[in-house]
């Protein structure tokens, strides 16, 4: 792989790459993982399938599929899939592939979101779309790597190349590894010129690449969280146990004893008693979403007693901590658990009652257990574990949202129902945080015939359940 120097900065956009030939790798086979060979062309007049009708429907690799999609989006035709596909095969496209250029152009509407523009040029598959790291937060993930001396990553389980594609674009060399046939095609293709994609399963026999220095090299783990079994919506099954995860949470720390640093990407919901002895948690949020929670593991982790301040590059040994992260990427806020306050914070009981407004944290500083990084001396969480808090000060910062507190209630349908009558509701918005009342049964029954517009957040004050009735934020950092 060529050698390449970037700048400092975290990138902000994905740059295109051209499209790939048509083999399984991009670039020399690889020394940590068994290359996998390219499989027979089909027959003339075969139909294609798999990996091979991926191919051959990527954007540049055939310029009559490019030109009747093109005509299909100016003429606003594109989105009846009827009649797109009747105009695709109209033009001579083979009816399997018709098909599966327009499911690759609806695929690159909902990964717009996570991906950019690039994603016009790119290659995608379900499962990779839904497990797509967003580019403002892979670039994270990159500068982490950086800041830690790496210069060579490996990222196992590279799905579409996301995370892959900044980790090249922060000026490190880097190859992915990814078990999924038709995954590996669309990321050889996605990730041209910038990094090599090998299909294959990683295991413990994965080894640093043979002249890479210990302290240079890194790895990146992006494990499959779902289950082949769909559930009612017809998503597969997120997965709840750290060993079912793939790969397993054991050959991820297996295989970080070998690295400087080891980044491992897990869901939001991952749970404080999960993360292995020694390794850093962040908590990583993206305009105002809760998406990721990364583990991060290795000799290069800074010592937790390190005086220096804390930074979202540069994670501390045995800690935990959240990071915001604006539209753009940029870093708003980060605090780390050694920042909490010796003494902890106040938490309320179920016989006390709030203050006078409800203090909304940053769902990263609230996952990672860090409300006590924001709240003022006077100020309480509502209960054990709820995340929020409770103050008689209006004041904000860069990780909360203050709304005032308009009326308590009894989470009970009756009450409800009289309450939206007597204020006369219009408009019901019901939240939940720490609730374990069902929003639909408070509902139930609910008549909104009013003109006015209310948000009901169902929580509880200790143990004791409530409904709040509350204000639209009044300060938003």
């Amino acid at each position: 792989m060529r050698d390449r120097s970037g700048s400092d900065d975290l990138p902000r956009s994905f740059q295109t790459s051209p499209p790939t030939a048509a083999g399984w790798e991009t670039g020399p086979a690889m020394d940590d993982a068994r290359p996998c060979p390219v499989p027979p062309a089909p027959q003339p007049g075969e139909p294609l399938e798999g990996a091979a009708l991926l191919r051959s429907v990527a954007p540049g690799h055939d310029a009559v599929l490019d030109a009747a999609l093109a005509e299909l989006e100016t003429s606003g035709r594109a989105t009846d899939p009827l009649a797109a596909g009747a105009a695709l095969r109209a033009a001579g496209i083979a009816p399997e592939r018709a098909a599966a250029a327009l499911s690759q152009a609806e695929l690159r509407e909902r990964a717009r979101i996570k991906l950019g523009d690039r994603v016009d040029a790119m290659l995608l598959t379900r499962a990779g779309v839904e497990q797509a790291t967003r580019w403002q937060v892979a670039a994270l993930h990159a500068a982490v790597l950086r800041a830690a001396g790496v210069e060579q990553v490996t990222d196992v389980g590279c799905g579409l190349g996301a995370d892959t594609h900044a980790l090249a674009a922060a000026g490190l060399n880097v190859t992915g590894i990814e078990a999924d046939e038709q995954t590996a095609a669309a990321a050889a293709h996605n990730l041209a010129g910038l990094g090599r994609v090998v299909h294959d399963e990683a295991d413990a026999t994965l080894a640093r690449p043979e002249g890479v220095d210990p302290a240079r090299w890194g790895l990146w783990f992006d494990p499959a969280r779902r289950t082949g079994v769909a559930d009612a919506t017809g998503r597969a099954r997120r997965v709840s146990s750290p060993q079912d995860l793939r790969p397993s949470l054991d050959l991820v720390t297996t295989l970080a004893q070998r690295a400087a640093l080891t980044g491992c990407k897990v869901g939001p919901g991952w749970r404080h008693a999960d993360i292995p002895p020694g390794a850093h948690a962040q908590w990583v949020s993206h305009a105002g979403d809760l998406v990721e929670a990364v583990l991060w593991m290795g000799p290069a982790l800074r010592p937790q007693d390190d005086p220096a301040p804390v930074s979202p590059t540069v994670p501390r040994a045995g800690t935990r901590s959240a990071t915001r992260l604006g539209t753009d990427g940029s870093v708003l806020a980060h605090a780390d658990s050694s920042q909490l306050p010796a003494e902890g914070h106040r938490v309320l009981g179920s016989q006390d009652e709030p203050g006078t407004f409800l203090v909304e944290p940053d769902p990263a500083l609230s996952q990672a257990g860090l409300l006590g990084v924001a709240l003022g001396p006077g100020d309480a969480e509502l209960g054990p574990g709820v995340g929020w808090g409770t103050s008689d000060s209006p004041a904000g910062s860069a990780w909360t949202r203050t709304h005032r507190i308009v009326e308590l209630l009894a989470p009970r349908p009756k009450a409800i129902r009289q309450w939206a009558r007597r204020t006369e509701v219009g408009d019901l918005v019901v939240r939940k945080h720490g609730s374990t009342v069902d929003p639909a049964t408070v509902r139930k029954g609910v008549r909104t015939t009013g003109t006015r517009r209310a948000i009901l957040l169902l929580t509880r004050v200790g143990d004791r359940q409530l409904a709040l009735e509350i204000a639209p934020p009044i300060l938003s950092a």
